[in-house]
Parts: structure tokens; sequence; C-alpha cells
């Protein structure tokens, strides 16, 4: 029996929203593999892949990781850190800042999976939850605890 085939499609960055957003109004889900550091350790930049949905501006939780379009032509893939009646705030997992609020509207697709060396993690199961929950209580040691964290990843 032969395996499935995915169809990859290759896009420049300019067009990738666009074609992010047409696929999940179409009610596909859409996989990519991520890019960047902004997300590390979670997600590591061309290993890890997430796969999006479409979601209601309501739907949106602390904690989720949302890809929106923060300006114009100015994608991001961050983790909701608060939330406000129509707007929410996000933080990179790796950054020691946050990215600033920004109105529900913006966003284009919620997280729902990560793949990682062919296994699939649900963002919703108790063990991603705890990991969020952790990451974002820790906010003020950041910096000292991913300094550690490179250390021991090149080790």
């Amino acid at each position: 029996m032969e395996a499935e085939r995915k169809e990859f499609v290759y896009i420049p960055n300019d067009e990738f929203c666009t074609t992010v957003r047409q696929m999940l109004e179409e009610g596909k889900d859409v996989d990519f593999t991520v890019t960047g550091n902004s997300m590390w350790p979670l997600l590591k930049s061309r290993r890890d892949r997430v796969v999006l949905t479409r979601c209601k501006p309501q739907d949106i939780r602390k904690g989720d990781v949302v890809l929106f379009e923060a300006l114009p032509s100015k994608f991001l893939l961050h983790r909701v850190t608060k939330l406000k009646e129509n707007a929410f705030e996000t933080t990179g997992d790796f950054n020691t800042f946050r990215d600033g609020v920004f109105p529900k509207d913006c966003v284009i697709g919620k997280a729902v999976r990560i793949i990682r060396k062919g296994k699939c993690y649900g963002v919703n199961s108790f063990l991603m939850r705890f990991y969020s929950a952790l990451w974002r209580s820790l906010f003020f040691a950041r910096k000292p605890l991913m300094q550690l964290l490179l250390w021991v990843s090149r080790q």
C-alpha cells in the first residue's frame, strides 16, 4: 500500500499569507515548515511544521499560537499572551519583549498541531498547554533561561 503523498507548494513570503488565507477560507487546514527562531524552543526553524486551521476571533484563547498580520505584509506566528475584548497581545517564545496589541480580526489562522520529525503533537494536549502556561509565567526570567537552554542545546 502506497503512503499518501502530500502536495507541497513553495511560495515566496509575500504570497504566503494570501495563499494561506485562501486555503483556510476553502475549509482546508494548512501546514508549513516554520522559519525563524522567535518561537524556539517550542518550534525549531526549518525542522518543525505547524498545522493551521481557520478560527473565529472569539475562539482565540490565551496560550494559542496564531498566524496574524502584524503590519501590512508582515506576518508573525506567535503565542497569545493577553486577551482584550476585541484585541490580543502576543510574544514569541524566544523573545524577551511583547509584540504589541493587535485587533482580533488580523488573525489568519490558529495552530492546532505541530509536526516534529514525523510525529504529530496536538497543541491542546495537556503537555502543550502546561508548557505554554509555564513558559508564559516565566517571562520575567526568560533571558537567563534562554541563555541556559542555548548553552545546553550546544553541548
